[in-house]
């Protein structure tokens, strides 16, 4: 049987974007271009390199962001009859821009690919115009989840030639094998000096998108009795709204443990009740994959495309409109008081992540890209 031959045009190779590389390498005989090397630090932080697929890095002008101009596109591009499938990542990039032009202009079937989005309505309309006349040149689109279906939509991609994978950065090696138990949890709550009888964890970064500030003046709000809540935010020192809204507060129950390793943040979601991710928008916000894996139930926001594709309202945890501090405050209160609701949603999320890590993403774009090139051969692909 012959392997199916795949190109895909990225930006840069992150880390966890290597996970899910490395196990669609392992099912097709892969090819990665990418407009800038991955940096050696990601690197060593993630522990991965390209080990399944090839990667050919171009030469270009650097531009903002990870992003550069490469021209050289075009060479790879002329070469396209050796491969069945091409995909673009990262489509609003200059380089993919010229390669966008290439393929439509030669009236070559290409997908793009959007891990997920949110359409902005508020963003000017000559970007909103060059982002559909790139999107909507695809014969195939995939995306991460149902909202981002949407997102496409808006920027002229077609609902019905429009697939979704399971989106996930983490690979199945990053996964817990088990449930972290009351007995372990008290363990590492003891290893990582945790007093607090029951823990809230968030991740993110401190800044004011990720909705931190909502998150601590709903826990200035909660009412518990006979128990000490301790809510742990992750991902550095507090940002000036949130130190603040501190000051104005008894925050002895509130901790900012900063930039810590892979191995220590595992210990946190080890030692935590319950995870809240109370994001005023993230187009995936993968903490939300990260804390399912490790049991614990989530509460996030509408404006998180995570907790929209794998949440079940209820099931395996909530969703509240970003800013609403009542809301929020009502879920986190409800979950503290019920042991018995934390445990079934906590035990429904560790299941749900195990059909959601890099292995199972690599599988269902296989999936669809395999469908797509039998679409190519019959001279069908692209068809409205």
């Amino acid at each position: 049987c012959v392997m199916l031959r795949v190109l895909i045009f990225t930006c840069r190779q992150s880390g966890q974007r290597m996970n899910y590389y490395n196990a669609l390498g392992k099912l097709c005989d892969l090819t990665v271009v990418a407009e800038r090397r991955t940096p050696d630090d990601i690197l060593e932080a993630y522990n991965v390199r390209p080990e399944n697929y090839k990667v050919i890095y171009m030469r270009g002008i650097p531009m903002f962001g990870y992003m550069a101009l490469c021209p050289g596109v075009l060479n790879v591009l002329k070469g396209h009859k050796e491969y069945d499938v091409i995909i673009v990542e990262q489509y609003s990039t200059p380089t993919a821009a010229i390669a966008i032009n290439y393929l439509s202009r030669h009236k070559i079937p290409f997908v793009i690919s959007a891990d997920s989005g949110f359409a902005n309505g508020g963003e000017r309309s000559y970007k909103r115009r060059v982002k559909a006349a790139l999107i909507s040149k695809a014969s195939l689109w995939i995306t991460g989840g149902k909202a981002s279906v949407d997102y496409l939509a808006y920027y002229g991609a077609n609902p019905a030639r429009t697939r979704i994978f399971k989106f996930s950065p983490y690979s199945r090696e990053d996964q817990p094998e088990k449930q972290t138990s009351d007995e372990e949890r008290n363990a590492v709550k003891k290893e990582l000096g945790i007093k607090e009888t029951k823990v809230i964890v968030s991740v993110g970064q401190q800044i004011h998108r990720k909705g931190f500030d909502v998150l601590l003046k709903a826990m200035q709000r909660l009412k518990y009795v006979d128990e000490s809540v301790g809510l742990y935010i992750l991902g550095g020192a507090p940002n000036e709204e949130c130190q603040t809204i501190l000051d104005n507060m008894d925050g002895s129950n509130i901790h900012f443990p900063g930039l810590v390793s892979k191995d220590t943040l595992k210990k946190y979601y080890k030692a935590s009740n319950i995870f809240v991710f109370p994001t005023r928008y993230d187009i995936w916000g993968y903490p939300v994959n990260e804390a399912m894996s490790f049991g614990l139930p989530v509460i996030t926001t509408y404006q998180c495309n995570a907790g929209l594709e794998l949440l079940e309202e209820g099931v395996n945890g909530y969703l509240v409109e970003a800013d609403d501090i009542a809301a929020l405050t009502d879920r986190m209160q409800e979950l503290l008081n019920d042991a018995q609701k934390c445990a079934e949603m906590g035990k429904a999320n560790y299941l749900k992540s195990k059909e959601y890590n890099s292995e199972k993403m690599a599988e269902s774009v296989y999936g669809i890209i395999s469908e797509f090139s039998k679409e190519i051969s019959a001279g069908t692909a692209g068809k409205k």
